[in-house]
C-alpha cells in the first residue's frame, strides 16, 4: 500500500514541469513511442497489467523510450517482479523472456511493507491528524495499510456476521480469482456463479431472491470513510464493470488462504466468466495447481487468438493425457507460422517422440531447422547412417555431425575424422569441438598439436590434457601456459587445476588471484576451493565474499556452499535475512540436515514468498526427500511450481504415496 503515491509525490517533487503521459494499455505506449514527446514521464502503474496485454511492452520499446528522454516510472509487485525474472527451468518454454530483459533496464525500488524507524518518527510529526495517529498505535499493521483501513477489512471479510455470509462468500470469490491470476474486475456473472461454492447447503438453500444485492452492500460498504473490501469498477456512467479487490486484503488473502483449495465451482465459474485478457495466467495457475481440465479448456481459448505459447502448453498438457494426435492437430498449424519457433520446436520433438519419421523429414526438408536437428538424432539412434549420409551430402550438417559421432562409435574412426575436418575446415564450431575430443579419444597428438599450432584453442585444450595423461606434463603445461598468455580465461583454470594435481600449489594460487583480479569469477571459485583445500578456509571466504560485494552472483552461490559446508549457520542467516536467496536455500538445506526440518521448511517457505525462483525447486525437492505427502498437496494448492509434478510421480506406479518414507 502507499506504492503509487509516493512514486507519484517523488515525480511531482524531481520532475515538477514534466508532461505526465497514463496511456490506457500497451498500444498506447506504443503508440508514443512511435513520436515521443520531450520532458515526459510515462506513468505505468501496475506494469504487469500493461506486460500481460497482447505484444506485451518489448524491452526495445522502453529501451527507445529512455534514448529520447522519456522518464518511464511504473509500480510492480514483489511477486509479479519475482516470477517475470526468475531465471528459465532448463527444458521449459521462456514465457517471460521478453519481460525479464524489460527489468533489467529497471532501477528496481522496493517499498517496505511497514514504515522504519526514521519513518514513524516522521510520521509522529504529523500525529495532530487523527488517522496518523490511529495508524501509529498499530503495532502489527503498517502505517500506510491503516490508513486505509486495512486491519478492519480484513476483520470485515474474516469475521462477517451470519446474516452477511453472502458478503463474506462474494468477498472471497473475488479474492480468490485474484489470487489465481484474475486481474480484471470480478464480474457479477463470476461473483454470482462463484459465490455458492464458499456457502453451506443451508446458506444456498435460504437465500433471498435479493442475496446478491445484500452481499455487494456489505461488499463495498467503506470503513473508516477510506476503504472498502470491494471497490467498484465503472462501465460509464451509473454503470459497473466489475470489483475489485481492496491491495491490502489481497495481499492478506494471499498469505491466509495461501494453501487453500479454490473450489471446484468457483474454477468453473472463472473459465466460464473471466476476461480474455487474464486467460493465460488463468490456465497456468490451473496447470500448477493440478486443475489439468480446467488448464487445457483454458489454453483451447487462447490458441484461437494466435498465442503460440498457450498453443504449446495445450500440447504438453494433451500428450501428458495421453492425447498425442490432438496435441499434434493444435502444433501443426502454430508451427506453420513462420513466428513460432516455440511450437516448431515442440512439434518436432513430439514428432521425433512418437517415431513419425516421414512427416519430421517433410518437415526439415522445407527447411524448418528444429525437424532437421530431430530427424538427424533419431536417425543416429537408429543407425539410419545410408540416410544420414545423403542428407550430409546434401550440405545438412547437422547431420553431418551425427554421423560422424555414429561412424565413430562404429569403429569406423578414420571416415568420421575426415567428415569433421572437412566441417571444420567449412567454418562449423561445433564440429571444431568433436573433432577435438575425438582426436584426444584416440591419442592423436601429432594432429592435435598441428591444430593448436595454427591457433585452434579447443585442440591445445585436448592436446594439454591428452599429455598430462601420457605422462608430458612439462609438454602440457607449457601448452597450457601459451593459451593463458593469449588471454584464454579456460585455459588459466586448466593450467591452475594441473599445477594442482603436480603439487604446484603457490603458482596455482599467484595465477588464479591474477585471474581474479581480472574479473574472472570462474577463477575465483576456483581459487576458493583451492583455499579451502589447504585448510585456508577464512580466506577462501574473504576471496567470495570481495566478489559477492560487486555483485557476482556465482560467487554468491559459491559463498553460500562454503559457509553451508562450514555449518556457519549465524552468517547465512544473515545474508539470507539480507535477501540472498541463495544463503536461504543453502542454510534451509543445512538446517534440514541437523534435523530442524520445520525451519528448514520455514525458511523456503519465506524465500518463496519474497523471491520465487529456485526456491520452488527447494521446497519441493525437501518435501518430496521427507515424504511429506501433506505438504505437497498444499504447495500444489498454493500453485508451487513443480509441485504437482513431484506430487504425481510420488504417487506413480514406482512411487505411491505409502511407498514415499521420511528420510
Amino acid at each position: 500500500m502507499g506504492k503509487t503515491r509516493a512514486l507519484f509525490e517523488t515525480a511531482r517533487a524531481v520532475l515538477p514541469d514534466w508532461w505526465l503521459l497514463h496511456p490506457a494499455d500497451a498500444s498506447g505506449v506504443r503508440a508514443f513511442a512511435q513520436a515521443p514527446a520531450p520532458r515526459t514521464v510515462a506513468w505505468l502503474d501496475e506494469l504487469q497489467r500493461y506486460l500481460d496485454q497482447s505484444g506485451g511492452l518489448p524491452a526495445g520499446l522502453i529501451r527507445d523510450l529512455l534514448a529520447a528522454g522519456t522518464v518511464v516510472l511504473a509500480t510492480l509487485w514483489p511477486d509479479e517482479v519475482s516470477v517475470r525474472s526468475a531465471p528459465r527451468d532448463a527444458g521449459t518454454d521462456d514465457r517471460y523472456a521478453e519481460d525479464r530483459e524489460l527489468l533489467k533496464l529497471a532501477r528496481i525500488i522496493d517499498v517496505p511493507a511497514v514504515f522504519s524507524r526514521e519513518e514513524r518518527s516522521r510520521a509522529g510529526q504529523l500525529a495532530a491528524d487523527g488517522r496518523i495517529r490511529t495508524a501509529l498505535e498499530y503495532a502489527d499493521s503498517g502505517v500506510t495499510q491503516v490508513l486505509a483501513a486495512g486491519p478492519e477489512l480484513i476483520r470485515r471479510w474474516q469475521h462477517a456476521p451470519a446474516k452477511e455470509c453472502y458478503g463474506q462468500a462474494v468477498i472471497t470469490a473475488a479474492l480468490d480469482a485474484r489470487r489465481v491470476g484474475a486481474q480484471a474486475p470480478a464480474t457479477v456473472d463470476y461473483l454470482t456463479a462463484a459465490a455458492p461454492a464458499y456457502l453451506t447447503p443451508a446458506q444456498q438453500a435460504t437465500a433471498t431472491p435479493d442475496w446478491f444485492e445484500k452481499a455487494i452492500r456489505y461488499a463495498t460498504q467503506t470503513v473508516h470513510g477510506a476503504a472498502s473490501c470491494l471497490i467498484p469498477v465503472p462501465a460509464g456512467m451509473g454503470q459497473i464493470a466489475g470489483y475489485l479487490t481492496a491491495d491490502y486484503l489481497h495481499e492478506s488473502a494471499r498469505t491466509l488462504r495461501r494453501t487453500e483449495a479454490v473450489p471446484g465451482l468457483a474454477w468453473q465459474a472463472l473459465v466460464t466468466h473471466h476476461h480474455p485478457d487474464d486467460c493465460l495466467r488463468l490456465a497456468d495457475n490451473a496447470e500448477r495447481r493440478d486443475q489439468i481440465d480446467h488448464a487445457i479448456t483454458l489454453y483451447r481459448k487462447q490458441p484461437d487468438a494466435g498465442d503460440g505459447f498457450a498453443a504449446v502448453r495445450l500440447a504438453e498438457l494433451l500428450a501428458r493425457q495421453g492425447q498425442v494426435q490432438e496435441a499434434l492437430t493444435v502444433l501443426r498449424p502454430r508451427a506453420d507460422a513462420s513466428n513460432r519457433p516455440t511450437a516448431k520446436r515442440r512439434l518436432a520433438k513430439l514428432l521425433a517422440e512418437q517415431g513419425q519419421v516421414q512427416e519430421l523429414r517433410q518437415r526439415a526438408n522445407a527447411g524448418d531447422l528444429f525437424a532437421v536437428g530431430q530427424l538427424d538424432q533419431l536417425l543416429a539412434e537408429q543407425g539410419q547412417v545410408q540416410e544420414l549420409r545423403q542428407r550430409a551430402d546434401a550440405g545438412d550438417r547437422f547431420a553431418a555431425e551425427r554421423l560422424a559421432g555414429l561412424l565413430a562409435g562404429q569403429g569406423q574412426v578414420q571416415e568420421a575424422l575426415t567428415m569433421l575436418r572437412q566441417l571444420v575446415d567449412a567454418g562449423d564450431a561445433s564440429a571444431a569441438r568433436q573433432l577435438a575430443d575425438l582426436l584426444a579419444r584416440h591419442g592423436q597428438v601429432q594432429e592435435l598439436r598441428q591444430r593448436a599450432d595454427a591457433g585452434d584453442g579447443l585442440a591445445a585444450g585436448r592436446l594439454a590434457r591428452l599429455l598430462a595423461r601420457q605422462g608430458q606434463v612439462d609438454e602440457a603445461l607449457t601448452v597450457l601456459r601459451q593459451l593463458v598468455d593469449a588471454g584464454d580465461e579456460s585455459a588459466a583454470r586448466q593450467l591452475a587445476s594441473l599445477l594442482t594435481r603436480q603439487g604446484q600449489v603457490p603458482e596455482a594460487i599467484i595465477m588464479l588471484r591474477q585471474r581474479v583480479d581480472a574479473g574472472d569469477g570462474l577463477a575465483a571459485g576456483q581459487l576458493a576451493a583451492l583455499l579451502a583445500g589447504q585448510g585456508q578456509v577464512q580466506e577462501a571466504l574473504t576471496v567470495l565474499r570481495q566478489r559477492v560485494d560487486v555483485g557476482d552472483r556465482l560467487a554468491a552461490g559459491l559463498l553460500a556452499a562454503l559457509l553451508a559446508g562450514q555449518g556457519q549457520v549465524q552468517e547465512l542467516r544473515q545474508r539470507a535475512d539480507a535477501g540472498d536467496g541463495l544463503a536461504a536455500e543453502r542454510l534451509a538445506g543445512l538446517l534440514a540436515g541437523q534435523g530442524q526440518v520445520q525451519e528448514a521448511l520455514t525458511v523456503l517457505r519465506q524465500l518463496l514468498d519474497a523471491s520465487g525462483g529456485f526456491a520452488t525447486r527447494r521446497l519441493v525437492d525437501l518435501l518430496a526427500k521427507l515424504g511429506r505427502i501433506d505438504d505437497l498437496e498444499g504447495e500444489v494448492r498454493a500453485g508451487t511450481y513443480g509441485a504437482a509434478a513431484q506430487l504425481a510421480q510420488m504417487r506413480g506406479p514406482a512411487g505411491n504415496a505409502e511407498a514415499a518414507k521420511p528420510t
